[in-house]
């Protein structure tokens, strides 16, 4: 399967970590601070990414504890690496399999016995890698995922109001 791929296993409760990705004013502790939008098409997050302007991003599922799944909606120009991003969507899967490669790794390296232990396996599926920014924005997605799993492993987060 051509895309982006990564997992990470996370030292909180799963439904700390689905609440980090699934509530808007959360996703701003770990990645950019979001606006939100109720479209005919459904919910719109965006957030201004520097120089690379607003990226929009489409909430096309929200499974409480297991799943969220945004679609790259907008039109960027060609040198823009959201542009790449475009037609794509970002599949967060959470699990408490401790047989995945991140917990066992996460394990490994422990010298105490972890639990809870959430295992975060994140695909943006159709992600041509061949492409100019492939390199650029799976580095990009590995800093971004680094910070939620900081973000989830700190004191618990204040549910967003």
């Amino acid at each position: 399967m051509n895309g982006i791929h990564h997992q990470l296993a996370i030292r909180a409760p799963r439904e700390r970590v689905y609440q980090m990705i699934a509530e808007p004013a959360l996703i701003g502790r770990w990645w950019g601070e979001q606006s939100v939008a109720e479209t005919p098409e459904g919910t719109v997050l965006s957030h201004q990414a520097g120089p690379y302007g607003t990226v929009r991003l489409r909430v096309l599922e929200q499974t409480p504890g297991e799943r969220v799944v945004w679609a790259c909606i907008g039109d960027y120009p060609p040198d823009n690496p959201a542009s790449a991003w475009v037609g794509t969507e970002f599949v967060f899967t959470l699990s408490d399999d401790a047989n995945s490669g991140a917990a066992m790794v996460e394990r490994a390296v422990s010298a105490q016995p972890i639990d809870p232990l959430t295992t975060l396996d994140f695909r943006q599926p159709g992600y041509d890698l061949n492409g100019r920014f492939a390199g650029f924005n799976n580095h990009a997605w590995a800093l971004v995922l680094q910070s939620l799993k900081q973000v989830c492993e700190a004191a618990p987060p204040e549910s967003a109001r």
